[in-house]
């Protein structure tokens, strides 16, 4: 048996009922040319949907930003009130601690003024009665 020759195997024979007609081409280009506006609507309602998708992204990032921005200047004024506060209560507790030594100083001061009163009062006494003394004797 010998082998078919390689023309004939690989050529299909074309069918005389297959021609293509213009009518066949004009059909089947107009069947293409619907296809293709099917999809590029397809396509239009995507790329509106992926633009609108966008457009609320940017505005959520925007906002979101905005929204940071807000917050680190608050931040930034309550940092600053803060430190406000706390260099006023720094100052109380200086004025405090100076008034406090002031008040021991003072009650220092007191405590030796009466010491010194009362050796004035029994400086006192001695002298009345040794006054009351010598007007007896006298």
């Amino acid at each position: 048996m010998s082998a078919p020759p390689i023309k004939e195997f690989v050529v299909l024979s074309r069918s005389d009922n297959f021609a293509p007609s213009p009518k066949t081409l004009i059909g089947a280009s107009f069947f293409l040319l619907l296809a293709a506006a099917i999809f590029g609507g397809l396509n239009i309602a995507k790329v509106k949907t992926l633009r609108s998708a966008t457009a609320q992204a940017t505005t959520a990032r925007d906002a979101a930003e905005r929204s940071r921005l807000q917050h680190d200047k608050e931040l930034k004024a309550r940092q600053s009130t803060i430190a406000t506060e706390q260099t006023k209560v720094a100052e109380g507790e200086a004025k405090t601690g100076a008034a406090e030594g002031q008040l021991t100083q003072i009650l220092n001061e007191k405590k030796q003024l009466e010491a010194r009163l009362q050796d004035k009062e029994a400086e006192i006494l001695t002298l009345q009665k040794q006054a009351t003394r010598s007007q007896a004797s006298g």
